[in-house]
């Protein structure tokens, strides 16, 4: 009776250190899964972070761009803007001393 019990005993210990093994075994097979998946997350968004990088730098560089083409496209029409006042003032002047030399013209007469 009592040897039957103990071969119960290890029989059942030997059982349990089977469904212990294979737990393990599905242990180990779930975590280098998760290892693989969070490396490949890990992987995704790298990708992303040096994605938008590029898309971050290559839109600091259009607007540097504009920026600059804006300032000078400013230059340009402020010049123009300098040349036609001047081209106005002088225009007045013209007038003006045409319009004295007629009236003195007309006083003569």
């Amino acid at each position: 009776m009592q040897f039957e019990k103990y071969e119960n005993l290890e029989r059942q210990q030997k059982e349990l250190i089977k469904s212990y093994e294979v737990e393990n075994l599905k242990l180990q097979e779930q975590n280098e899964q998760l290892n693989q998946a969070l490396s490949q997350g890990e992987l995704g968004i790298r990708e992303q972070v040096e994605h938008w990088k590029s898309q971050y730098y290559e839109m600091e560089r259009q607007h540097a761009d504009l920026q600059s083409e804006l300032e000078k496209e400013k230059a340009l029409w402020e010049g123009k803007f300098e040349f036609l006042e001047k081209q106005k003032e002088q225009a007045k002047k013209d007038n003006e001393d045409a319009l004295r030399q007629f009236q003195q013209t007309v006083d003569q007469l």
